[in-house]
């Protein structure tokens, strides 16, 4: 980890929910690894895709996607959607299930309600977890740094962020930056922080379908004015 570092490495994880007004929506969790700690992993025969592949493969209704972008680093995506507000939160816990208390883990508890008007109210917690050991042992001797150091090591190269698109107008919050509907918050590692948002009813030009029907109406207009013009 601490070469990582030094190779000024860097992996974003960012999980990401957009919610609708009627309580369904998409949740998405990115993992994007530079060049420069693909290029420390390759030195070091690591194929990073691989346990983000197994863990698709164990996760109901998650599917993976893998890029890569100009600058060569990989994203790999893991995607679901859900019909409800009630499906959201076991969803994104499914994503650290079956791990034990020492493996590094994005823990995410959010609870989503969604009134009959598209208001909302989201409320919960979530943190980042540091690997508590390297995983390498020596007749039953743990090799490594302590908790304490692979922690901060972790901080230097992890950087975990929530995002989350409320389906009306952002009333309340406590989150690091908006951008208009969409919330962000930064994840410590190693620490536990609440999130909390509510939003108000949604606006009517808000609404995907209509943006649907009045496109609809300007071909249509064009088409009339197009056959009165051929008439002439």
């Amino acid at each position: 980890m601490a070469l990582l570092v030094v190779s000024g490495c860097r992996l974003d994880l960012v999980t990401t929910a957009e919610i609708e007004r009627d309580g369904s929506g998409n949740l998405a969790l990115s993992v994007r690894l530079d060049d420069a700690l693909l290029t420390e992993l390759d030195d070091l025969a690591i194929d990073p895709t691989l346990e983000v592949t197994a863990l698709a493969s164990e996760l109901e209704g998650w599917e993976l996607e893998r890029t890569v972008d100009e600058e060569a680093a990989i994203t790999i995506t893991l995607t679901r959607p859900f019909a409800d507000a009630s499906e959201m939160g076991p969803a994104l816990r499914q994503l650290s299930s079956g791990l034990a208390d020492a493996d590094p883990a994005l823990l995410i508890d959010l609870d989503l309600d969604v009134a009959d008007d598209g208001s909302a109210s989201l409320e919960g917690a979530v943190a980042f977890r540091s690997p508590m050991t390297t995983g390498a042992e020596v007749d039953g001797e743990v090799l490594g740094p302590s908790s304490d150091d692979l922690a901060e090591l972790t901080a230097e190269v992890v950087r975990p962020r929530l995002e989350v698109a409320m389906p009306g107008p952002v009333e309340q919050h406590d989150a690091d930056q908006v951008d208009g509907r969409t919330l962000s918050w930064d994840v410590p590692v190693g620490e536990t922080r609440g999130v909390a948002a509510t939003s108000g009813t949604p606006m009517l030009y808000d609404q995907p379908w209509l943006w649907g029907v009045v496109a609809g109406a300007i071909v249509l207009i064009l088409l009339v004015l197009l056959a009165l013009r051929r008439r002439r």
